[in-house]
């Protein structure tokens, strides 16, 4: 048995294989016990990974301050279909005093393909904006980086307005 050829060598469970880190992005924390305070999110922690994202549909989906990234290790996962060629758009709003929320769009892919990341367009608020390239069902996480929590356990409210449309 020849172990050196290059499908022996790409078995996809070494921790530098390139995909871990975008596979992780998709799964949750085992670690992390999100709070009961979120809309979204109760003893089932349903939003928690990008598998079992909320969904979000309609014309707009506005999320209210009854949202929270709580504690730091959470993440709030949504999908919604968006037909090609439109744009979809997401404004983020929070107390930046807080920690700095975060949001990555990804296809359905597994593991996801990273379609774009969040830009902070003032203090407390952050948008992202991307051209779909197909009729598909899109994935939104919200999320703290690392380093970037305030607030330790009682986490970070927030509101979000998901639109989108022909360009």
């Amino acid at each position: 048995d020849d172990d050196s050829s290059p499908a022996a060598d790409d078995d996809d469970s070494s921790p530098g294989d390139d995909d871990d880190s975008v596979v992780n992005a998709c799964l949750p924390d085992p670690t992390c016990s999100p709070c009961t305070s979120d809309t979204f999110e109760g003893a089932s922690s349903l939003g928690n990974t990008c598998q079992t994202a909320t969904w979000a549909d309609g014309l707009a989906f506005v999320g209210d301050s009854s949202i929270t990234i709580c504690p730091a290790c959470d993440q709030d996962w949504y999908e919604r279909l968006v037909l090609v060629g439109n744009i979809y758009a997401l404004t983020l709003s929070f107390d930046d005093s807080e920690g700095e929320l975060q949001a990555e769009l990804y296809d359905t892919q597994f593991p996801p393909n990273l379609l774009a990341s969040s830009v902070s367009i003032g203090a407390g608020e952050v948008a992202l904006a991307y051209t779909t390239t197909a009729t598909d069902i899109y994935r939104l996480k919200v999320f703290i980086p690392p380093g970037l929590d305030y607030n330790g356990a009682a986490g970070n409210p927030y509101s979000m307005l998901i639109v989108d449309g022909a360009p």
